[in-house]
């Protein structure tokens, strides 16, 4: 989250290729993408936002299983 807030694209790139989990939440309840987006960080969030579409392109039932466990 502190690399989309700052703009650190290779981070967030590299965080997501290692599988990092886009629906984690900190204590207040924000994402990495709502960090991205809040803090106009338009490049970290188009890598959060093309991850996320190449998750469910790819695989469904990633999304399936986020839901179902209540993140």
């Amino acid at each position: 989250m502190f690399a989309a807030y700052y703009n650190h694209v290779a981070i967030v790139s590299l965080l997501l290729d290692w599988g990092a989990d886009v629906t984690a939440v900190n204590a207040d309840g924000w994402n990495a993408l709502q960090f991205a987006v809040r803090r106009y960080s338009r490049a970290s969030q188009r890598v959060i936002e093309k991850h996320i579409v190449s998750l469910l392109q790819n695989k469904p039932e990633n999304l399936c299983l986020s839901t179902g466990v209540g993140r």
